[in-house]
């Protein structure tokens, strides 16, 4: 078991916490020969949040390595097992929470990203709200189980809040990767949002960040990049080729081509293949 570095939190029940309650927290520094095993899991959920060094984590049949700024959040009734490191022994900031809204916050961190240990963006945020999760468990009274539970959902919405963001960057990413298999498909942002679960708004500024450009450019630049390759390694006609990149018409397809290579098809196929089917 954990030897809390700071008294634990009776477990009498309140109305008032019956939605979250903080059992326990603590923090290890540099954690030597720290190591857990709970063969039939734990009522309680159990998060961890390393600040330094490295560990290892596993639920289930999962394994997962844990370093600086990785939180790992281990579900109730499920064997578990972690220990620090040997040669680098993890430092780790560390509560243990019930509540009958558990399951859900549970499902809002886990369920986007298939894994019970992932990176923490704000790790300011996440080392604060463990902090004050620790500071409130030293009073035994109504006030400190309260500020506890406070700061204990700042931390999961906080982790709730960066697997949103996460799911979201995905989304964009499955719908860039669709335009990178078929440059040729029809593109109309709002619908690209809607496939992403977004407003255009949001897909747009995600696509952006993404891949540096905005929608219309990366589809055109995409497109451009398949028609040099139909055109170096096939003796297509223009015409064919423009239609299986995404454009109906030749002449539109030519313009763009030349605004982009700064030659015509033609120009280009002859440059690379030196000789060129009639048009």
């Amino acid at each position: 078991m954990d030897a809390p570095t700071v008294p634990s939190v009776p477990a009498r029940t309140l109305p008032l916490l019956d939605h979250l309650r903080v059992v326990e927290a603590g923090f290890f520094a540099r954690a030597a020969g720290h190591e857990c095993e709970r063969p039939r899991g734990t009522d309680e959920t159990i998060v961890l949040l390393c600040v330094d060094g490295e560990g290892d984590v596993r639920v289930g049949s999962t394994r997962v390595r844990i370093q600086r700024q990785h939180a790992a959040v281990l579900p109730p009734a499920v064997a578990h097992r972690y220990g620090a490191g040997a040669n680098t022994p993890w430092s780790i900031w560390w509560m243990h929470v019930v509540g009958d809204d558990v399951p859900a916050l549970l499902r809002s961190v886990l369920s986007m990203r298939g894994a019970p240990a992932f990176t923490v963006s704000d790790m300011a945020g996440a080392v604060s709200a463990m902090g004050q999760v620790r500071e409130a468990t030293q009073e035994d009274s109504l006030a400190s189980r309260c500020l506890a539970a406070g700061a204990a959902w700042r931390l999961f919405a906080l982790f709730t809040g960066e697997a949103t963001a996460e799911g979201s960057r995905a989304a964009v990413a499955a719908v860039r990767d669709s335009i990178v298999d078929n440059p040729a498909m029809d593109v109309h942002v709002p619908e690209l949002a809607s496939h992403a679960g977004l407003s255009p708004s949001r897909f747009s500024v995600l696509f952006q960040e993404i891949t540096g450009m905005g929608v219309v450019d990366f589809v055109r630049a995409r497109r451009i990049e398949r028609a040099k390759h139909l055109l170096t390694a096939s003796e297509l006609p223009v015409f064919r080729v423009a239609g299986l990149v995404g454009y109906a018409d030749p002449l539109y397809f030519s313009r763009v081509f030349r605004s982009a290579e700064g030659m015509s098809p033609t120009a280009f196929r002859r440059r690379r293949a030196g000789t060129v089917p009639s048009e």
